[in-house]
């Protein structure tokens, strides 16, 4: 840009060219080099939607000079900062999006954020009032600012090479009947199959006040397979969620419900809630805690299966090292059920560790870790001894932004579950394509 301007100095003083001429000169000149702001905000939308904001800060930052009188700019990047832990950061974009309009309300809830966070409630009360007296569109305008929502679809296809997620042996010695062998049937031995997959989901979150949110999201994803069609499933989720900010950090409280089927017949339905917690200022040594109380009750021909209430605490954490983002979660839980329920009560301890990062501008990678281990305190009744399973699952993925509403997406999964009882014990691989296409506003 140096050598530009000094090029552009140069020809004002060497020519004869009138005033006027080189006016219009420099105004071209500053119009080719101009940085498209927006085209930058844009390319970074799938790594906000992915909650990758640190990567969308540090790729902001890089040009907050070029973009500091976009307004679209700041914000973002201000909203950016915050979630990734840097509030103080975040007070001058902010400011800025607000002084270049101060109609804008969701700069002006992030800024009040941000002083709440920084714990200075008198500037944060500030910042609040001064978002609200500057209200003047009509109601529905600015109900129109604090709903955000977003609607997608999926499709896929994959195969899965153990769609009943059984054993790969044929027969089994059963104890309880004298060491007898028993022939297993196809549904409780290995079997592979091609799928289709489709996914439906809606998202609306409303900001009720500068420290106050709602979400509601929904879901229905089925996978139908091509020859196992007592295997193919449907899962309906619904989930409604109040989040609030104060000095203490985030608080989340939630309440969610799934219903689940097999071939055509329903199976099984939960309802349960969830609160978490998460610190104010992003740091390794404070992560997100989280209860969830569910219970599921069996349906249809399963009805002869008791249910069963299950408690799960956890605590997860992430931190960004340059474009990449590393995380972790651990899980602890224990099922509350009867000896009647065949195994009896379980307890279950998780770990999981991902990582994820961009390829180029549109393509990113990700990677996750499951170890999932469970012990029952009952002794099976067939096999005599108290069951204990412990499962890997490795999943890698792939995806491509082809435009901010159109992705594609492609999934390696490899699991691997041990058991002291051989019918429990198997292996599978699971690889799929899906289309995503999603917009919302």
């Amino acid at each position: 840009m140096r050598w530009w301007q000094g090029r552009r100095r140069s020809l004002c003083t060497s020519t004869r060219l009138t005033l006027v001429v080189a006016s219009l000169l420099i105004l071209c000149g500053e119009r080719v080099w101009a940085f498209d702001c927006n085209a930058l905000v844009e390319s970074l939308g799938d790594d906000w939607r992915r909650g990758n904001v640190a990567a969308v800060a540090d790729a902001l930052r890089v040009k907050e000079i070029d973009c500091s009188s976009d307004l679209r700019f700041n914000r973002v990047l201000g909203e950016a900062l915050l979630a990734s832990g840097r509030p103080a950061d975040a007070l001058m974009p902010l400011e800025r999006a607000v002084t270049i309009a101060s109609d804008d309300k969701a700069s002006w809830r992030a800024l009040t954020q941000s002083w709440l966070v920084l714990g200075d409630r008198e500037a944060a009360m500030a910042a609040s009032l001064a978002g609200n007296g500057s209200q003047g569109s009509a109601s529905e305008e600015r109900a129109g600012e604090r709903l955000h929502w977003r609607f997608g679809v999926e499709g896929s296809r994959g195969h899965d090479s153990n769609a009943t997620l059984a054993t790969s042996e044929k027969s089994i010695a059963v104890p309880a009947l004298d060491g007898a062998i028993v022939t297993l049937g196809p549904a409780s031995r290995q079997r592979g199959d091609s799928y289709w997959g489709e996914v439906v989901n809606a998202e609306a979150e409303v900001a009720i006040s500068p420290t106050w949110v709602m979400q509601i999201a929904g879901a229905d994803s089925r996978r139908q397979y091509d020859h196992l069609h007592w295997a193919s499933s449907e899962e309906q989720t619904l989930s409604a969620r109040l989040e609030q900010s104060n000095d203490w950090g985030f608080w989340s409280l939630g309440v969610h419900g799934t219903r689940q089927w097999q071939g055509k017949e329903d199976v099984r339905f939960g309802t349960g809630a969830t609160l978490s917690w998460r610190p104010g200022q992003a740091s390794s040594l404070w992560p997100t805690l989280a209860l969830d109380v569910t219970r599921y009750r069996y349906n249809g021909s399963f009805r002869m299966v008791e249910g069963f209430i299950e408690h799960s605490l956890s605590l997860s954490n992430s931190v960004a090292i340059g474009q990449k983002t590393l995380g972790w979660a651990l899980q602890a839980g224990h099922d509350v059920a009867t000896e009647s329920r065949a195994d009896g009560d379980r307890n279950i301890i998780g770990a999981r560790i991902y990582a994820t990062g961009p390829i180029t501008n549109t393509v990113e990678w990700l990677t996750w870790l499951d170890h999932l281990d469970s012990r029952y305190n009952h002794v099976n009744p067939a096999f005599l001894v108290d069951r204990h399973e412990a499962i890997d699952t490795w999943n890698g993925e792939v995806s491509w932004a082809v435009n901010k509403w159109l992705s594609v997406r492609g999934l390696v999964s490899l699991s691997r579950q041990h058991a002291n009882i051989p019918l429990y014990d198997y292996r599978r691989a699971d690889t799929s394509l899906t289309l995503s296409y999603a917009f919302g506003g």
